[in-house]
């Protein structure tokens, strides 16, 4: 009774909380000048403010979230809850898959933020995609993307994905890794969601929950220096593997 009183009220406030900002978003998103910056921390405003209602708390270890510039900013991938989180952390913009422009409130709040939508089901695309992601990565705000390319379940990383560094290396642009994982919820509910579980029944019981706590380590960042994609995409993927043990041995 008092779980579902309290997911109830959690979820008034979210709606709230998003429409509150929308409309300020929508102006901000019609006038060019600065409109990228603008677009990074409103969506931080919202990010901070929605995993508060949640009960979200934070704790962050490695480099200071201060010193995280433009750029790519690359984490493993256990949950929707990451987006809040890290946008919580960093002014960011997002590289979402395209299929989440459908989702209600979700797909317009992440427009405004001026992503750069990876759409992975018409290849023709790609060339726009990355040309995309070079313009971006020139920028002073770093775009996230998740190189698992899925949600993994908190154990290990999944492989990375190559394509996404294609335009990091394109662009010379510097790569900043962060490490996530979420502390067992009091009462069991699994907190990474890893697709075989319903959506909304999760988010259900997630917003059920007293408290969530979330740690993000920062590490240094890694240029291209020339490398390839394969051979970048290792080094970063076996640097952070590296990392992510180190770290969950030591909890």
């Amino acid at each position: 009774m008092i779980r579902n009183l309290r997911a109830t009220l959690k979820m008034v406030m979210l709606l709230f909380w998003a429409f509150a900002l929308l409309p300020v978003a929508m102006v901000s998103h019609l006038a060019a000048p600065g409109r990228i910056r603008r677009g990074a921390r409103l969506t931080r405003l919202w990010a901070r403010g929605s995993w508060r209602i949640l009960g979200g708390r934070t704790e962050v270890a490695g480099a200071d979230p201060r010193s995280v510039g433009g750029g790519m900013l690359i984490s493993n991938h256990l949950s929707y809850l990451d987006i809040m989180v890290h946008a919580a952390l960093f002014d960011l913009r997002f590289a979402p898959k395209i299929e989440m422009k459908k989702w209600p409130l979700v797909g317009l709040m992440t427009a405004l933020n001026n992503p750069v939508w990876i759409d992975r089901r018409h290849r023709n695309r790609a060339g726009a995609v990355a040309d995309a992601m070079c313009e971006a990565l020139a920028g002073e705000i770093p775009l996230l993307v998740y190189p698992e390319g899925t949600n993994g379940a908190g154990d290990g990383l999944l492989p990375f994905k190559t394509t996404c560094f294609e335009a990091a290396i394109e662009a010379d642009a510097p790569i900043r890794p962060i490490l996530t994982r979420y502390s067992p919820a009091a009462d069991g509910t699994p907190l990474p969601w890893v697709g075989h579980a319903g959506l909304l029944p999760h988010f259900w019981r997630v917003l059920g929950l007293k408290e969530i706590r979330c740690q993000v380590y920062i590490m240094p960042e890694v240029r291209p220096d020339g490398r390839g994609r394969k051979e970048l995409t290792m080094r970063l993927r076996d640097g952070m593997a590296e990392q992510y043990r180190r770290w969950n041995e030591n909890a």
